[in-house]
């Protein structure tokens, strides 16, 4: 729901994946529960001053917007 840079994530490795950055991993790729730790508490810990919500709200803003528009202009031409 974050968003957060995935420069955070760097100086976290993965020993499975060859010592590569969590960043770097493949979906479904295990994380260690250390560093699983370690990334939830980055996520925990990061300012958030907006979230992936905030877009959604907005979305369904715009697309009410084009809803209307749509329908006034269908009443202008009947």
């Amino acid at each position: 729901m974050k968003d957060l840079p995935n420069a955070l994530f760097r100086h976290v490795k993965l020993e499975n994946n060859e010592g590569k950055p969590v960043t770097n991993s493949r979906d479904t790729q295990e994380v260690p529960f250390e560093q699983g730790k370690e990334v939830l508490k980055i996520f925990s810990d990061y300012p958030c001053f907006s979230s992936i919500l905030d877009d959604f709200r907005r979305y369904d803003s715009d697309e009410a917007t084009v809803s209307r528009k749509k329908a006034t202009a269908q009443e202008d031409e009947e």
